[in-house]
């Protein structure tokens, strides 16, 4: 992601006319029926939303370390979980995106940086309103290395598994980040660049803060080397590699997975795996950004390109995404961009590419695209606003 850029873009006017892009909470309407409809505003900078199943509700993630629920169009005033003082703001740093495991109410899991920058996965104690800060509980953190590319995408599946997407440990650069120069992306060894499968409740012994699935592609920490029999140290918890930035993942009911990752200089992609071939895949970065060779990269052995990419050309940051449920959209998988506030319905192509249409809408950036209770799609916008897009 680029808020410092797109903040200061904002600043000096490249986005001209502030309500162009949606500052002001009416609806945006094209010809086609297609309208974004604000539901609130005045929300501390949305980043995400999520829902639990059987929940009426939508909980909305401020960045600044407040989770809260919308329920009925009305966004209640008391916070379901409120860890502030808990979290860094910085840049892109903040409360990330929360998931709530399936069956009866539980727990409530967060990504969030910590106050020293520390990329935090926790559990919270969650009794179906609100959930108990005096509860939580880290299931995995480790060191961030800079203030952006946190990732922090998380779904769960149906079976309990929880799905984690972190950044490639970013640095800054003129357009964020600086190509990964540690190879973050590419090796086994390491946290970021990475989507990981993890089981997070504490193992059965209590000794351990959640487990890892026997059928994870790496779960004996060994994978295949360069070399005839040769292997290399690998993260038991990775399931997926070769990630910039997911922002963010999305999956289906059928178990179809979507990951849209924000690229370097010139390329924007989503990709479209079902879990089973996510297992083990590498999806290219730092060696391809979308399909293209980056600084020269030869693509991986193996490794998967996207389904859909998209060039900068004024765009400039993939925002995910989710595939809609109802309406003239239905099947289509919608994603916007943050600093032109465009929204796009991707769709099968040929060749196993798919095609993106732009839809006659715009936010002032974006942050995220998610779905309702209904199975209606709901964008919140840094900005302060949550929108329902409706078609």
């Amino acid at each position: 992601m680029r808020f410092r850029a797109v903040i200061r873009a904002l600043s000096i006017g490249v986005f001209g006319v502030l309500g162009v892009l949606g500052a002001s909470p009416s609806a945006s309407q094209g010809q086609s029926g297609i309208a974004l409809v604000p539901i609130a505003v005045n929300i501390e900078q949305p980043i995400s939303s999520s829902v639990r199943a059987g929940d009426d509700a939508l909980y909305v993630v401020e960045k600044t370390g407040r989770l809260r629920a919308l329920v009925n169009d009305s966004l209640r005033e008391r916070p379901v979980l409120d860890i502030r003082s808990l979290v860094s703001t910085k840049n892109e740093r903040g409360l990330m995106q929360a998931a709530f495991p399936p069956g009866p109410p539980s727990f409530v899991y967060i990504t969030y940086a910590a106050i020293d920058g520390a990329w935090t996965l926790a559990e919270y104690a969650f009794d179906g309103s609100v959930a108990d800060a005096a509860s939580g509980r880290i299931v995995l953190q480790f060191p961030h290395p800079n203030d952006d590319h946190y990732g922090g995408s998380l779904a769960f599946t149906p079976d309990g598994l929880l799905l984690v997407g972190l950044g490639d440990g970013g640095g800054v650069g003129t357009k964020g980040g600086v190509g990964d120069l540690s190879n973050n992306a590419q090796r086994l060894d390491r946290w970021f660049g990475k989507l990981l499968r993890i089981d997070p409740r504490r193992s059965a012994d209590g000794t351990k803060p959640y487990t890892v699935p026997v059928t994870n592609p790496f779960a004996s920490g060994r994978a295949p080397g360069s070399g005839l029999g040769a292997t290399v140290k690998a993260l038991p918890e990775i399931y997926a590699y070769g990630l910039r930035n997911p922002w963010r993942i999305f999956l289906e009911p059928s178990g179809v997975l979507w990951i849209a990752d924000t690229g370097q200089s010139s390329w924007e992609e989503v990709n479209r795996v079902t879990l089973d071939q996510a297992s083990g895949a590498n999806f290219g970065w730092r060696l391809r950004e979308g399909t293209k060779g980056y600084r020269g990269g030869a693509k991986p052995k193996g490794a998967i390109d996207p389904v859909y990419e998209f060039p900068h050309d004024g765009r400039c940051a993939v925002i995910g995404g989710a595939v809609a449920q109802l309406g003239s959209l239905v099947g289509a998988y919608v994603h916007g961009d943050l600093c032109t506030g465009t929204f796009y319905a991707v769709r099968p192509g040929t060749g196993g590419r798919w095609v993106g249409s732009k839809l006659p809408l715009q936010l002032r950036a974006p942050t995220s695209i998610g779905i309702d209770a209904r199975g209606e799609l709901l964008v919140t916008a840094y900005y302060g606003t949550l929108a329902r897009l409706t078609s």
